[in-house]
C-alpha cells in the first residue's frame, strides 16, 4: 500500500511537468523554416512558359519569389494550426493524467489508511480468538472434570434407580461443590428430580443436557437420551424407543441402549424386533448376562421354549447371582409342565433376592399347577406382603382360593387386583369363573364380556361365556360363542366338547357326536368328551358304544385321581345297565 501511494505521487509530478512544457515545445516548432514541395516547382515552370527575355526573366523571378513567400506563408499557417491542435491535445492529456494522478494519490491514501485499519482489526481478532480458545480450553477442562466426577457415580436415570442411596449422596456432593461445573449440576439436578418423583421435570432436564452437548460430546448426549428413554419406558414404550433410537445414533456401540430398547419392544409385543436388539447387545458385550435373559423372555413369548431356556442358562453361567434369570427360566419350565424343576428355579431366585416379590408369586403358580393350593396361597401372601400393590399376586392368589372352593375369598382378591389394574383381563376372566361357580351367571357373563373387550382374541373367554350362557339355556348364543372360540383356536378341544353339549341340549345329537369326535381327536385324554359322547350315544340307543366311552372316561378319571368324576361315571354305567341312560 505504501508503494501504491509513492507511485501515485510520482505520476502526478510527471503529469505536471508535461503540462508546463507543452506550450514551449509548440512555440519552437512554429519558428522552424518550411521545406519546398512539388506543387511550388510546378507553378514556376508554368510562369516560365509565358515569359521571355530578360524582362521576362526578372518578372518570372519576382513572381517566383512571390509565390514562394505565399507558399511558405500557407505552410507556416498550416503548421501553426496543427501545432496548436497538438498543443491543445497534449494539454488535455496532461490534465487528464494529472486528474488520475490526483485520484490515484487520494485512493492510495484511503487504501493505505484502510489497510492500517484492517491490520489493526486482524490483530484484535487474533487476540480475541486466542482468548476464546483459552476459554474453550478451560471449559473443556471443566467439562472433563465434571464428566470424570459424574461418571464415577451416576450418569443415567437407570443407574440412579439401581442404586438410589449412592445416587442421593452423589447429588448432594455435586450440589455442595463450589467448583462443580454447570454440567455436573445439571446432571445432579436431573437425578434429584427423578428421586423426588418429578419424572416429567427430570426428563426435561435430561433433554436439555442432551441438546447442549450433542455437538461437542456425543457420548454424554447419548447417555442423556438413554435416561429419557428409561424414564419413559413404563409410561410410553413408543416414545421410549424413540429416545433410545437417538442414543444409538449418537453412540452406535451403546450396549445398554440396545438392551433397553429391546425391553420396550417386548412390552409392545414386538418380539422379533426385541430379539434383534438383544442380539446386537450381545454382539457388543458377549459377557453381559442381562441381554441373554431378556432375549430368553422374548423367545418365551414366541413359544420358543427350548431356546428361551438356553438363553437363561447362558445368563446364569455368566452371572450365577442373577435372580431374574432363575425365575424366568422357572416360568418357561412351568409352561413345559416341568413344575418341580420350575419350583427349584424359583427357590434359587428367592434365596438370591428374598425381598423380591415376583419369584414368590411365580413359585405359587407352579405349586398351583401341582394342586398344592395352600402352599400356593402362602407364596402369594408373601409376595403381597413384599409388594402390596402387586396386582398379579392378588389375581393368582384368587385362582388358588377358587381351586380350593373358597370362591367368595377368590372374588375379593380379583376385586383388589382390578382396583389396582382395571385393565387386567385375566382378573375379569377368573372372577367370571368364580361367579359362575356360585351360579351368579349374569355377573359372570358381564366379567367375560370385559375380558373379551380387553383381549378380543382370547378363545377361552368365549368358551366359558358360552358355557355360562348354556347354563341359562341360551343355547344358540352359547353355540355362537363356541364357534368364535373355534375360529380363534381350531385346536380348542373343550370348545368342541361344549358346542356338542349345547347342540345335544337342542336335540341335535348327531351334530353333538361329531363335535365330541373332533374334541377326542384333538385331546384323547379329555374325559369330558368321552362322557358326553357316551350320553349322546345312549340316547340314540347305541348302548355298547356308550359303554365303551364311559369305560375310557372312567380309566382317565382314575388315572387323574379325580374321585368325584370317578363316582359320576360309575353312576352312568349303573344307569346304563338299568336301561336308564
Amino acid at each position: 500500500m505504501t508503494r501504491l501511494f509513492t507511485t501515485g505521487v510520482r505520476t502526478g509530478l510527471v503529469a505536471a511537468v508535461i503540462v508546463a512544457t507543452v506550450p514551449m515545445i509548440s512555440f519552437a516548432q512554429i519558428t522552424e523554416p518550411a521545406i519546398e514541395s512539388e506543387p511550388a516547382a510546378a507553378s514556376v515552370a508554368e510562369a516560365n512558359a509565358n515569359l521571355t527575355g530578360e524582362e521576362g526573366s526578372l518578372e518570372v523571378q519576382s513572381l517566383r519569389n512571390e509565390l514562394r513567400r505565399e507558399l511558405l506563408d500557407d505552410r507556416a499557417a498550416s503548421i501553426d494550426r496543427w501545432l496548436f491542435v497538438l498543443a491543445i491535445a497534449l494539454t488535455v492529456v496532461g490534465l487528464v493524467l494529472a486528474f488520475f494522478s490526483i485520484v490515484a494519490v487520494v485512493v492510495g491514501y484511503i487504501g493505505f489508511k484502510r489497510f492500517q485499519e484492517i491490520e489493526a482489526e486482524a490483530k484484535n481478532s487474533a487476540e480475541t480468538a486466542a482468548e476464546h480458545a483459552k476459554a474453550a480450553e478451560r471449559h473443556a477442562e471443566e467439562a472433563e472434570r465434571g464428566r470424570d466426577k459424574v461418571d464415577a457415580i451416576l450418569l443415567t436415570a437407570e443407574t440412579a434407580a439401581d442404586d438410589p442411596d449412592k445416587a442421593r449422596q452423589a447429588v448432594a456432593d455435586v450440589l455442595e461443590d463450589a467448583e462443580a461445573s454447570p454440567l455436573d449440576k445439571a446432571i445432579a439436578s436431573a437425578v434429584s428430580l427423578q428421586q423426588q418423583g418429578r419424572r416429567d421435570e427430570a426428563m426435561k432436564k435430561w433433554r436439555a443436557i442432551a441438546r447442549v452437548v450433542e455437538e461437542s460430546d456425543d457420548e454424554l448426549a447419548a447417555s442423556a437420551w438413554f435416561s429419557v428413554g428409561y424414564l419413559l419406558q413404563d409410561r410410553d414404550p413408543e416414545e421410549s424407543i424413540s429416545a433410545y433410537d437417538r442414543a444409538i445414533r449418537l453412540n452406535p456401540g451403546y450396549t445398554k441402549a440396545y438392551n433397553n430398547r429391546g425391553v420396550a419392544k417386548t412390552v409392545l409385543g414386538r418380539y422379533d424386533g426385541a430379539i434383534a436388539d438383544y442380539d446386537q447387545a450381545i454382539s457388543l458385550e458377549p459377557d453381559l448376562a442381562e441381554p441373554y435373559t431378556n432375549r430368553g423372555n422374548a423367545k418365551y413369548e414366541l413359544g420358543r421354549y427350548d431356546e428361551a431356556i438356553a438363553d437363561h442358562d447362558q445368563a446364569i453361567s455368566l452371572d450365577p447371582n442373577l435372580a431374574e434369570a432363575y425365575t424366568h427360566r422357572g416360568n418357561v419350565k412351568d409352561e413345559l409342565e416341568r413344575h418341580d424343576e420350575a419350583i427349584a428355579d424359583h427357590d434359587q431366585a428367592i434365596s438370591l433376592e428374598p425381598d423380591l416379590a415376583e419369584p414368590y408369586t411365580n413359585r405359587g403358580n407352579a405349586k398351583y399347577e401341582l394342586g398344592r393350593y395352600d402352599e400356593a396361597i402362602a407364596d402369594h401372601d408373601q409376595a403381597i406382603s413384599l409388594e402390596p400393590d402387586y396386582a398379579e399376586a392378588y389375581t393368582n392368589r384368587g385362582s388358588a382360593k377358587a381351586a380350593s372352593g373358597r370362591y367368595d375369598e377368590a372374588i375379593a382378591d380379583y376385586d383388589e387386583a382390578l382396583h389396582l389394574n382395571s385393565d387386567d383381563a385375566k382378573a375379569y376372566y377368573n372372577r367370571g369363573l368364580a361367579k359362575a361357580a356360585l351360579e351368579r351367571h349374569d355377573e359372570a357373563i358381564a366379567d367375560f364380556d370385559q375380558a373379551i373387550r380387553l383381549k378380543p382374541d382370547w378363545a377361552d373367554a368365549y368358551t366359558n361365556r358360552g358355557v355360562t350362557k348354556a347354563s341359562l339355556e341360551r343355547y344358540d348364543e352359547a353355540i355362537a360363542d363356541f364357534d368364535k372360540a373355534i375360529f380363534l383356536d381350531p385346536d380348542h378341544a373343550k370348545a368342541y366338547t361344549n358346542r356338542g353339549i349345547a347342540k345335544a341340549s337342542l336335540g341335535r345329537l348327531d351334530e353333538a357326536i361329531t363335535n365330541y369326535d373332533k374334541a377326542i381327536s384333538l385331546d384323547p385324554y379329555l374325559s369330558e368328551a368321552y362322557i358326553n359322547r357316551g350320553i349322546a350315544k345312549a340316547a340314540l340307543d347305541l348302548e355298547n358304544e356308550a359303554r365303551k366311552d364311559f369305560e375310557i372316561a372312567l380309566e382317565l378319571a382314575r388315572n387323574a385321581g379325580n374321585e368325584d368324576l370317578v363316582a359320576q361315571i360309575e353312576q352312568l354305567l349303573r344307569d346304563l345297565d338299568d336301561g336308564d341312560p
